[in-house]
């Protein structure tokens, strides 16, 4: 009897196996040497057309990068039209980093969306990012080390969404947002500088509308308020000088409340980091002094995040996804209503800041 289940199990086997290779064998063939491999594209609006650019990477010179351009009125056609450019194909499958101007989102961003979730080969891994300045020459510096510009900026944001302060994000999350009801969405801003790619902000949505931005202060706070997180390093203002902590852990938790048929929030995020740098002269050994540290620090932290949340609130975007848990915790109130009260609902936020002491003292 087991013998004849081990047979079975292996007919099972080889069964699957060919027919893997019989549907491998349908699938359409691609000769690397005879496409090119689209590893980023970015949108833009030129009068009452789409601009959209391709950055492929240069065969046999990874560090390089050649751009393609075309222009329609959709993001597709506009990416077909820039291949009239090329001697090969273009290949989707290897893109990376997806681009849109301010211009072109302050009007509609649903069109970057539906051009990158129509196109099968594309996965949900991909970056978004907002452009602060000009398309032209934004990918012009040859070399990033071994890395081309398009994969030295899909690293740059890994980084700063596993260690630094920009929100954990790809097109997966970012359209899960975009489509749920009772939260908006956000992208980095990104800007070349003297031939220098650099974050400087969050762009903020109001569903497909960009409405505003955080700064990169901004972002930092946002951040610790949407997800639990690890942070490198941070600078806070104290009396008679400043601070340097590092490795952060920050984790918020949300509490609501209903008052005749209001909704009432109140934040709390625990925040424990280690002392790194002192810049006036504190005695540490003294549990007191660690104390002053923590409640300034604690102070600091609040002020700036209700004044962030009053900032979202006045320009009516939800990107914290308040309407969210509001709708999760309570079945049946309505995010109509919701959006029509959403701006004068009370946030209340608390920080419980644990210092280490450890490091050094100017």
């Amino acid at each position: 009897m087991e013998k004849n289940m081990k047979n079975k199990r292996k007919l099972i086997l080889i069964a699957s196996f060919a027919s893997i290779c019989i549907l491998t064998g349908c699938l359409p063939k691609m000769i690397i040497d005879d496409v090119q491999l689209i590893q980023g594209v970015i949108v833009d609006r030129i009068k009452d057309q789409i601009k959209t650019t391709v950055i492929c990477s240069l065969k046999r010179k990874g560090h390089q990068v050649q751009t393609f351009e075309g222009s329609s009125h959709t993001v597709k056609m506009g990416r077909i039209n820039s291949s009239l450019e090329s001697e090969n194909d273009f290949e989707t499958g290897q893109l990376r980093i997806a681009l849109a101007t301010k211009k072109f989102v302050k009007q509609d961003i649903t069109e970057l969306y539906e051009y990158l979730l129509r196109d099968s080969r594309i996965g949900h891994t991909v970056y978004l990012g907002i452009i602060d300045g000009k398309v032209k020459g934004f990918f012009s510096q040859k070399s990033y080390g071994r890395d081309n510009a398009v994969i030295s900026l899909k690293k740059m944001l890994e980084h700063n969404m596993e260690t630094g302060i920009v929100p954990t994000d790809n097109l997966h999350a970012n359209i899960y947002r975009y489509y749920e009801e009772g939260q908006d969405t956000f992208i980095p801003i990104v800007k070349n500088s003297d031939g220098k790619i650099k974050i400087t902000g969050l762009a903020l949505f109001n569903k497909e509308k960009y409405r505003g931005e955080l700064n990169l202060q901004e972002m930092y706070i946002f951040k610790g308020l949407i997800e639990k997180h690890k942070l490198d390093s941070h600078q806070f203002k104290i009396r008679n000088g400043y601070v340097l902590v590092n490795t952060i852990r920050s984790s918020p938790s949300y509490c609501i409340r209903m008052k005749n048929g209001r909704p009432f929030f109140y934040i709390k995020v625990k925040f424990d980091a280690r002392l790194q740098e002192v810049s006036t002269n504190i005695n540490l050994n003294q549990k007191q002094n660690v104390k002053k540290i923590e409640k300034s620090i604690e102070k600091e932290l609040q002020v700036e995040s209700e004044n962030m949340i009053k900032k979202l609130q006045n320009i009516n975007v939800d990107p914290l996804g308040f309407g969210v848990k509001l709708k999760h915790k309570y079945r049946g109130f309505s995010l109509k209503k919701w959006r029509s009260i959403y701006q004068n609902v009370p946030i209340d936020v608390e920080y419980r800041v644990n210092i280490t002491n450890s490091g050094i003292v100017e």
